[in-house]
């Protein structure tokens, strides 16, 4: 009998070789995902601007539309039908739209499309809770020709919206009316998606009557509160020129002012996705214009992202991390912080007892009093 006498460090080094092979592939991979991970959002914002999310929303909630008739309802008289179920075929690949298949009668392949739970998000009419118009003015030119300039942010330093446009984002916004129109329904939609949440797991707009939103843009956050705690009064606070744009809202009133300089007193003041664009001295400049606005008992509210420094690749907090690179993208020294800076920057300003409720979502409520009490 023939026994098997082959080198066993020959194997290893073919084994050893085998690895390195997979390894290599995998990381050429994972590479070229990287590469091209922007085309899942412009592609989506394709979908958005020709409305399919709205076309395969108003089928109905178990219909599945072919390519011929989304193409049907686009306002073109000769749509390229081509180039439709491509961008359908790779939006189902991303998990964006569902994609079922079927045999026709002379044996070709049918596609179906229809919306998946993300797709809903995308959804305009009838859902005020939608991120369309959120996603828009994140993908839009002006706001992504910042994140060219990063390296020049590493190298000299300074904000990478002043060096794509010559100007900061709040003056570049104040003289683009279609951009800050398109930035406030976005904020907006991301309040109605964003605050239902909140109300599940905090409950401190219980213990307030008057309620100042300061930096609250057009309102869209107050006017969800409000709603869900009528007996708030609010005082929906930003500069006069968003001021000047919102809509009026039950139990709110709209001040004008500069929160460097002061913000309304009220018993609660709330702030949501504001210190996150601003560097620790802007931060506590306005916290300061808190702690003063604010009476003994008055507590501030704020919602934002809170890092989890102890696990930084998970699916959520890769999330968080993102918005810090918008942050770099968009504002002047602007970051998302860990429990430990929203403390230690807090404590700086005068509120020494700090609760944090929601860890378990995006955004967290961070709960402050003054260091009085």
């Amino acid at each position: 009998l023939c026994k098997d006498i082959r080198d066993p460090r020959v194997s290893s080094v073919a084994m050893a070789h085998a690895d390195a092979a997979a390894s290599a592939r995998h990381g050429y991979g994972a590479a070229w995902d990287i590469t091209f991970s922007f085309a899942s959002s412009l592609a989506a914002k394709a979908a958005i601007l020709l409305s399919v999310p709205d076309i395969l929303a108003k089928a109905g909630p178990q219909a599945a539309l072919s390519p011929q008739e989304i193409a049907a309802t686009l306002p073109s008289e000769f749509p390229n039908l081509d180039f439709l179920s491509r961008l359908l075929r790779f939006l189902a690949s991303k998990g964006i739209l569902r994609l079922s298949r079927s045999v026709g009668d002379e044996g070709q392949i049918q596609c179906r499309y229809s919306l998946t739970e993300a797709a809903t998000f995308f959804v305009v009419d009838g859902n005020p809770s939608n991120l369309a118009q959120y996603m828009l003015f994140q993908v839009t030119e002006p706001f992504q020709t910042p994140w060219h300039l990063f390296h020049r942010c590493v190298l000299e330093g300074g904000e990478a919206f002043e060096k794509a446009h010559g100007k900061d984002v709040w003056t570049y916004m104040k003289e683009n009316e279609q951009l800050k129109d398109l930035c406030n329904a976005g904020m907006a939609s991301s309040s109605a998606v964003i605050m239902p949440k909140i109300f599940q797991f905090y409950n401190g707009f219980n213990h307030i009557h008057s309620l100042a939103d300061v930096g609250g843009g057009i309102g869209g956050a107050l006017r969800q509160i409000a709603a869900a705690f009528p007996h708030i009064q609010g005082i929906n606070f930003d500069l006069p020129h968003v001021i000047a744009t919102a809509p009026d809202i039950p139990g709110v009133v709209h001040v004008g002012g500069n929160m460097f300089e002061s913000v309304p007193s009220a018993e609660g003041i709330f702030m949501k996705r504001i210190m996150h664009d601003w560097n620790d001295e802007s931060c506590r400049k306005i916290l300061r214009n808190c702690h003063k606005a604010l009476p003994p008992q008055g507590r501030l509210i704020i919602v934002d992202m809170v890092l989890d420094e102890t696990n930084p690749s998970s699916p959520l907090e890769q999330r968080k991390l993102t918005l810090d690179m918008v942050m770099i993208a968009l504002t002047d020294e602007g970051k998302e912080r860990s429990e430990r800076e929203w403390r230690h920057l807090l404590s700086s300003a005068g509120f020494d007892k700090v609760h944090i409720y929601g860890n378990g979502f995006m955004y967290s409520v961070i709960e402050a009093f003054q260091a009085t009490q």
